[in-house]
């Protein structure tokens, strides 16, 4: 069974479920993995595909008895005796993964045999295994250009859009959200060899039901791609200062375009959150979860976190898309930002009131492979924001 991180801001978990442990009569666990977020006791959960509600009651890590456990195997106990199958996903209520028969997938084919669009294959999503078939090649990627070729059943090593429709329900997230729940294998049913592997992008919905609205749609109204501008840098370096300005103009050429500043995340989105390790994670977590939202709305999302760690950045990154997320530095030293202390955060720290402080007390990570660096010390705000516009 597989806990599930959906695209919510709460903490959430998803669980795989991989079998029923029942070592005695008396005990009725389920074993599984968790792989996003905690599990907690007393969390209300919803088994998917099935829907089935109850409450876990216990948590079994190693052998021993816990309050919580986060990645990793783990035996769960339920107040309710509920039937939980072999690949079901377990969340809680209000954060679960989407459930569906259709959707549309990335895929290179692995095998020497031409797909074949007349047959099923068998479709494996983590520990569950489902009749599929293939209902429509979207397009295939050159992959000498990278553009979108004629469609055709694909060969060895072709990569294609395909739209997959299975026998059975599965419980899935996007890739981008979530790598385990959203990748899979096809297996030849006869021979039983890997076929192809890929990942998830999009539900498939009915074409006729007016009320979809894809991507592609919103990009074609809007005149432009969703992207995120992730601009990165010490307190005092001229995020804000350049993304406000870079806004402005983006918003009078007609670009459909929104502003998440740290600060005013701070005040409201992450209120409950403090500067410790793991409170800033959570807060660059909860941001890239609302970004990744925006920018599949088709926005452009300039987006201004000190954001020290890489991994939290490429986080991010891995949400939104590699070819979504510009990662722009602004690059300026600590005693230029110092003199500057425009918030007055400096003199706080100086003053002890502050025991972390990013880049004296803890640490900074600038960007390895930035796609843009901007020194405020060298140039001015219009400078930059005009470089900002020619890159994108």
């Amino acid at each position: 069974m597989y806990i599930s991180n959906h695209l919510l801001i709460q903490l959430i978990f998803v669980f795989l479920f991989s079998c029923l442990f029942r070592p005695n009569s008396e005990f009725r666990g389920y074993a599984g993995e968790v792989v996003s977020g905690a599990v907690r006791t007393g969390d209300e959960i919803i088994v998917l595909p099935s829907k089935q509600k109850t409450r876990v009651s216990k948590i079994y890590k190693s052998g021993n008895i816990v309050d919580q456990v986060g990645h990793g195997c783990a035996v769960l106990v339920f107040d309710d005796e509920i039937d939980v199958g072999r690949g079901d996903v377990i969340s809680r209520l209000n954060n679960r993964p989407i459930v569906s028969n259709s959707f549309e997938v990335m895929m290179c084919w692995l095998d020497n045999k031409t797909m074949d669009v007349s047959r099923s294959y068998f479709l494996k999503h983590n520990s569950k295994i489902t009749r599929a078939f293939i209902k429509d090649i979207r397009y295939v990627i050159d992959i000498n250009t990278l553009h979108k070729a004629d469609k055709h059943p694909l060969k060895t090593n072709d990569i294609g859009r395909i739209h997959i429709e299975t026998a059975e329900n599965i419980a899935f997230d996007y890739y981008q959200v979530n790598k385990k729940t959203g990748s899979f294998i096809l297996i030849d049913p006869d021979s039983y060899n890997t076929v192809a592997a890929g990942f998830i992008k999009f539900e498939t919905r009915n074409n006729n039901d007016k009320k979809s609205i894809t991507i592609e749609d919103r990009e074609k109204k809007n005149g432009h791609t969703g992207q995120v501008l992730w601009l990165t840098g010490l307190s005092g370096s001229g995020k804000t200062t350049i993304a406000k300005e870079l806004e402005l103009r983006l918003f009078n050429s007609d670009k459909h375009v929104i502003l998440l500043d740290g600060d005013e995340i701070r005040k409201g989105l992450c209120c409950d959150l403090g500067f410790s390790k793991e409170d800033r994670d959570e807060n660059i977590r909860r941001v890239g979860e609302v970004t990744s939202m925006l920018c599949n709305q088709g926005m452009i999302v300039i987006c201004t976190f000190v954001s020290p760690f890489r991994v939290q950045r490429d986080f991010v990154k891995d949400l939104v898309g590699h070819d979504r997320f510009l990662e722009i530095y602004v690059d300026c030293s600590k005693e230029e930002c110092e003199k500057r202390d425009v918030k007055g955060l400096y003199k706080k720290f100086r003053n002890g009131e502050i025991p972390l402080f990013t880049g004296f007390t803890s640490p900074y990570e600038p960007p390895l492979n930035p796609n843009l660096i901007l020194s405020t010390e060298k140039l001015t705000i219009d400078e930059c924001v005009r470089k900002v516009m020619e890159m994108i």
